[in-house]
């Protein structure tokens, strides 16, 4: 488990505005949560995939950006999830291009203004 990404938190404005988004993007569904006097959402998550975590802001979690760039995988999804970022409500700030032998993507802004890349693996 050494060097593997777990968890990502997301922080957000607006919690319902970012589950409608994450769900219609990824097309999975987004459950909202409360635990511990916190509301919160949770992507997908099996154990076999890092977490993702629609979290509210606070001094340390702000939407912008700056800062690492998550890449939530698409696979054969992937150009089709580009054409839903503005009926979503987000905006393509790259569009669907090659990384070389590593793969596809394409960097968005979400609603909440965060900076995200929707991402496939090189073709087998």
């Amino acid at each position: 488990m050494d060097n593997t990404l777990v968890w990502a938190d997301i922080p957000v404005r607006d919690l319902e505005r970012a589950m409608a988004f994450y769900a219609g993007l990824l097309d999975v569904p987004v459950h909202a949560q409360h635990e511990e006097g916190m509301d919160f959402a949770m992507l997908r998550h099996d154990g076999s995939n890092a977490a993702a975590c629609l979290g509210p802001m606070d001094q340390y979690h702000q939407p912008g950006g700056g800062g690492p760039l998550i890449y939530l995988g698409l696979n054969d999804r992937l150009k089709e999830a580009e054409a839903r970022v503005p009926a979503l409500g987000g905006k393509v700030l790259e569009p669907l291009h090659t990384m070389g032998s590593h793969g596809s993507r394409v960097i968005i802004e979400d609603t909440e203004g965060n900076r995200l890349a929707l991402y496939a693996p090189p073709a087998a």
